[in-house]
């Protein structure tokens, strides 16, 4: 038998036959023959994919935002529950929904609306006026970089467009017109009976058998709440002594350390013209967009053109092309750093050559040139120094707060000590109850102290 096998196992065939078995294993090799390849995404919305890394994050932001809602109120495990999590799931799912059928239906956000957006959000702001040096610290707070953020806020504005113009959009029927006068003019007729309560000499006089078995019953309806008498002392910023008069130095460095507060800087009001470049694009493509480009600036740079009729002809910018390519006025460090360079180096009236984005090659023309203005270190003096004494308040404030934390733990059953150190009265309140607390006891944290083992033992609580 063995003899047969080998002599079917040896010549031309078997030669032939092992040839075409090794092609595989070359181009894909033996291990995709046992390895079972499965698939790592969480959900799938049409093409796109939601992976494991994408739904994490956006489950540790879902975290933290409930920790920030709910305080000391929150606890972890609700959250790790499948319905949480589904929950979240589906939000992202929603998300990538809304994204597809924007970009179905060409939704584009405009640099000058995301500009606008970005002025708008407060965390971004410094006494009512956007600062760019707390918008970079934020953002790196956040560990993001300026175009990561405004790419984010770019997606997160066409995904909120869509339903926007639904909800925004609303029609009346005649059956709700009619629904609605029917129920306006509508008049009723009412009668009613009110009944005198009962004489108190018209019950039999009770035994003291049914009142004790009555009390025994209703125990509860005659108990007294808990009550408790606190000594507190209050340590506030008012109190604090400091100085009248600031330093000319310390008043200027302070100046310049937040110049953007008190000084405008340059803005420049600009339009342009898109000539859009696919993300995918190749190399020809990408030059056949910069020709098109380049021919657009050259039209635009003849005499008498008009930069707004171009622009409403080609652009391919959906958010500026009915306004003429307009864009606002732009100030530096909010788009992309190659197109602001660029709207920067230009005089009033000119045009640029072609400026490359993520968005494809950009034509910008800057109409005008609003200069820095502002107050100077004279006119902003009285305000510096106002805010300086008042962070030095605060300062010598929490200094103060220290030592009395420190003063109290050293013997937490008295309170005396520390305040006759610190120049601080040693205050009463109560007795109350949890019910009827009132003055600094209605503050809930001041409550929740007060009837703490802590205190109910006999020692003083954490500051407050």
């Amino acid at each position: 038998m063995l003899q047969k096998l080998r002599e079917k196992t040896t010549g031309w065939m078997a030669f032939v036959i092992l040839g075409i078995l090794t092609v595989p294993f070359l181009f894909f090799g033996v291990e995709n023959y046992f390895s079972q390849q499965v698939p790592t995404w969480v959900a799938k919305v049409g093409e796109q994919e939601i992976s494991p890394e994408q739904f994490r994050q956006r489950f540790d932001m879902y975290r933290a935002r409930m920790r920030q809602q709910m305080g000391d109120a929150f606890d972890v495990r609700s959250l790790e529950t499948p319905e949480a999590k589904r929950q979240v799931l589906e939000q992202l799912i929603e998300e990538k929904l809304l994204e597809q059928a924007a970009a179905e239906r060409g939704v584009v956000v405009p640099d000058a609306q995301l500009q606008q957006e970005i002025l708008k959000i407060d965390a971004f702001k410094v006494d009512g006026r956007f600062d760019r040096d707390r918008y970079t610290l934020l953002l790196a707070s956040q560990n993001m970089t300026p175009r990561q953020f405004q790419q984010q806020l770019r997606a997160d504005l066409s995904v909120q467009f869509l339903p926007r113009q639904v909800v925004e959009t609303g029609f009346v029927t005649d059956a709700d017109v009619d629904r609605y006068l029917s129920l306006r003019d509508q008049k009723r007729d009412i009668a009613w009976v009110a009944l005198a309560p009962p004489a108190a000499d018209s019950f039999d006089e009770l035994d003291d058998a049914a009142l004790e078995a009555y009390y025994q019953a209703n125990r509860e309806r005659f108990m007294s709440p808990e009550r408790v008498a606190i000594e507190y002392v209050q340590l506030s910023p008012a109190v604090i002594e400091v100085p009248v008069e600031v330093d000319e130095e310390t008043l200027r460095l302070r100046y310049e350390e937040q110049r953007n507060r008190f000084v405008e800087p340059e803005a420049r009001l600009a339009s342009h013209i898109l000539v859009s470049v696919p993300a995918n694009a190749d190399a020809d493509a990408v030059q056949a967009a910069r020709e098109q480009a380049a021919a657009i600036a050259a039209e635009a740079r003849a005499e008498a053109a008009d930069f707004a009729a171009i622009a409403r002809e080609k652009s391919d910018d959906l958010g500026s092309k009915a306004g003429g390519g307009d864009l606002g006025w732009i100030e530096k460090g909010l788009l992309d750093p190659a197109f602001e360079d660029a709207l920067f180096a230009l005089e009033p009236g000119a045009v640029s050559d072609p400026v490359k984005s993520d968005e494809g090659w950009h034509v910008i023309q800057l109409r005008e040139v609003r200069a820095e203005q502002g107050q100077s270190f004279e006119d902003a003096r009285a305000t510096l120094q106002e805010e300086y004494l008042e962070s030095e308040r605060e300062r010598r404030y929490s200094d103060v707060a220290g030592r009395l934390v420190d003063l109290v733990y050293r013997d937490p059953t008295t309170l005396a000590g520390a305040a006759q150190e610190l120049g601080l009265e040693v205050q009463t309140l109560g007795p109350f109850s949890r019910a009827e607390a009132e003055g600094i006891a209605a503050r809930p944290e001041v409550l929740r102290a007060a009837f703490s083992e802590e205190v109910l033992s006999g020692n003083a609580s954490d500051p407050i």
